[in-house]
């Protein structure tokens, strides 16, 4: 079991930085399941770019809820990540739901489903990322109640939205739209000319709006981390990444389709500030 759970510490560490480093302000005794948890979110969420075929998307994502769901031991024992899974999920009593609305939120990667609304939107944006920063908590904190968690909503989506921001140009390339179809049409931005990766007045308009989105739940998020259990901390922390990235995204405005970083060393430097005060900074 420790090689699986090595085999998961390494997968994070080259395919999820910041939640990495996050992690490593956990006690010792917990990071094995976060390794594990984020291990698979970096398997799911990889799918859509590993296969040609919605279909084949589909069958691997109902193999990981039939894995989740008890329905193959012996082929879940062979994987190393749903090894590793399987046992934290045991060890930590984690809640079968949770994981199934990350499951499902990712059939929209795989079949490209539109994103009509913005409550659509945001709703994927929470499947995604609050959910899994609900789960790290969980794994943390194994002894709160349930609206200890409420931090994780906020935190997920100001997390997710700048995600979708960050890397809008790699998702347009490979014909991917994850920006509501609503927001779209009320700037008069055609979704053709986004996967075309072709800027306008109007699509700068509706990036704006997110970013502003963004930093609304960022807002929303700092203050109910303020009520969080303190031992939640490395659940919440890439949040305090947030502020970094708008800054960087609005300069880059007017390339939308550039794909923006904050360099590692300043990250890493923020997550330890964060650490350390117990609370991201203000905008």
């Amino acid at each position: 079991m420790l090689s699986t759970y090595q085999y998961c510490e390494d997968l994070v560490r080259d395919g999820d930085k910041d939640r990495f480093l996050a992690s490593l302000f956990a006690p010792a005794d917990r990071r094995q399941a976060l390794y594990a948890l984020y291990a698979f979110n970096l398997e799911i969420s990889n799918i859509s770019a590993s296969v040609r075929e919605p279909l084949a998307g589909e069958i691997r994502l109902q193999w990981w809820r039939d894995v989740i769901e008890g329905r193959r031991p012996e082929e879940a024992a062979g994987h190393p990540v749903a090894s590793a899974l399987c046992d934290a999920r045991s060890r930590n009593a984690l809640p079968q739901h949770l994981f199934e609305a990350l499951i499902e939120a990712r059939r929209h990667d795989v079949n490209g489903e539109p994103l009509v609304r913005l409550d659509d939107f945001e709703t994927y944006v929470s499947d995604t990322f609050a959910t899994l920063v609900e789960l790290a908590a969980r794994i943390l904190v194994p002894d709160a109640k349930d609206n200890d968690f409420a931090f994780a909503k906020p935190v997920g989506l100001c997390i997710g939205i700048v995600q979708v921001l960050r890397v809008l140009g790699f998702h347009a390339a490979h014909g991917d739209l994850f920006l509501p179809g609503e927001l779209l049409a009320r700037h008069g931005v055609e979704p053709h000319d986004v996967l075309a990766a072709k800027s306008s007045a109007g699509l700068l308009a509706a990036l704006a709006e997110l970013r502003g989105r963004a930093a609304s739940h960022y807002v929303t998020a700092r203050l109910m981390i303020d009520k969080a259990p303190p031992a939640a901390t490395p659940a919440w922390l890439p949040a305090a990444l947030v502020p970094a990235f708008l800054k960087v995204i609005d300069r880059h405005r007017d390339r939308p389709f550039a794909i923006v970083e904050v360099p590692q060393w300043r990250r890493q430097w923020i997550l330890w500030r964060a650490a350390r005060v117990g609370r991201p900074k203000a905008m």
